[in-house]
């Protein structure tokens, strides 16, 4: 077990950035304090070899560019807010939009291109730790948030986050990861036909500017049912109107249950490396990497294709904040936002 932390580089605006690498048994992650970004995460593959199961970049720069988000913690609020404001306690928040009249995953300086700072925990955790200003991207309130990266000797990848307010503010944190577990660089071709079981008899629909219309909708009968287990692929071009406007999947699914259980599954038939997933979040936004070719080169030198790789991002569901009925994301002063993801990696051999 071993905890190091070394410079990385700088940022165009010459912040420094540090490498934090974390290493127990045969598994290995290393995330960068530029956006808490997790870079890579090695795995035993069938030869016994390290698998490197992570999308990821070589180059500082190429994060920056924050077109994917690749590995990064987002936030204040993962996801989509509709005509980027929010509205709490009867007071008006205007947000600063990216994505056309929207905000996404926290605006254009979202904690996704923010510099943490990194501490160890122990001999196989790290924690990340970020100060957002009062007004930041627009929110209320001075938030104070940690998050803990542990791994451990079985193959568990836990990411626990806290958060903390001065005012009543809009918190909604994810790790914006994508998956192929036949090995980052594999293509697209080999993630279609992972395996994916999803505990989620529902899922939430979107309008043609991906922001919830504010149904939940049963799986049942549709595209969207991964209840029992199927590929990525079978379902994906699917004639659904759902598929057409987001290109592929790139909706919330409605996890079953409450609390912390495990509500995921994700098996590469080419490698034989499954991964499970456990979350006390209400919702898991699935998306297929269908907008993932013409961004940087990948870490090995080749770019990444479209539907290259997978995110499970465990959040409140997108937009909640405009929706009866889809929970309540408000943060509080003298509450703690406490959220844990669990991801678990074994092989089948």
């Amino acid at each position: 077990m071993a905890v190091t932390i070394t410079p990385y580089g700088k940022t165009a605006d010459g912040l420094e950035v540090q490498q934090v690498v974390l290493e127990n048994g045969p598994y290995e992650l290393r995330a960068l304090t530029y956006g808490a970004t997790i870079t890579h995460l090695f795995v035993p593959g069938r030869d016994g070899q390290k698998l490197d199961v992570l999308l990821g970049y070589s180059r500082l720069q190429d994060y920056e560019k924050g077109t994917a988000y690749l590995g990064a913690l987002v936030g204040r609020n993962a996801n989509r807010i509709a005509d980027a404001s929010i509205t709490i306690d009867g007071t008006v928040w205007p947000l600063v939009a990216n994505e056309g009249t929207k905000q996404l995953h926290g605006g254009p300086g979202g904690f996704a291109s923010r510099v943490f700072e990194a501490k160890p925990e122990g001999d196989s955790a790290v924690r990340f730790i970020l100060d957002s200003a009062d007004g930041d991207q627009g929110y209320p309130g001075a938030v104070h948030l940690e998050a803990v990266y542990s791994l451990s000797a079985d193959g568990a990848v836990t990411l626990d986050y806290t958060a903390t307010t001065t005012k009543p503010t809009l918190v909604n944190i994810t790790n914006h990861s994508y998956f192929n577990l036949a090995g980052h660089d594999a293509g697209a071709d080999a993630l279609l036909n992972h395996t994916l079981w999803l505990d989620a008899p529902s899922f939430t629909p979107s309008d043609a500017a991906s922001i919830p219309t504010g149904e939940i909708r049963p799986v049942a009968g549709t595209a969207f049912d991964f209840t029992a287990p199927k590929t990525l692929g079978r379902d994906i071009e699917a004639d659904d109107l759902q598929l057409h406007q987001a290109g592929g999947y790139d909706h919330n699914w409605v996890l079953a249950g409450s609390g912390m259980r495990t509500v995921a599954r994700l098996t590469s038939p080419d490698s034989g490396v499954w991964m499970e997933m456990a979350t006390t979040q209400p919702g898991v936004q699935v998306y297929a990497g269908n907008y993932l070719a013409g961004g940087p080169d990948s870490k090995s030198g080749a770019p990444y294709e479209k539907r290259g790789g997978v995110a499970l991002e465990t959040q409140y569901f997108p937009d909640c904040i405009h929706h009866e009925g889809f929970g309540d994301p408000v943060l509080r002063p003298g509450q703690t936002y406490r959220q844990t993801t669990v991801y678990r990696f074994g092989r089948e051999d």
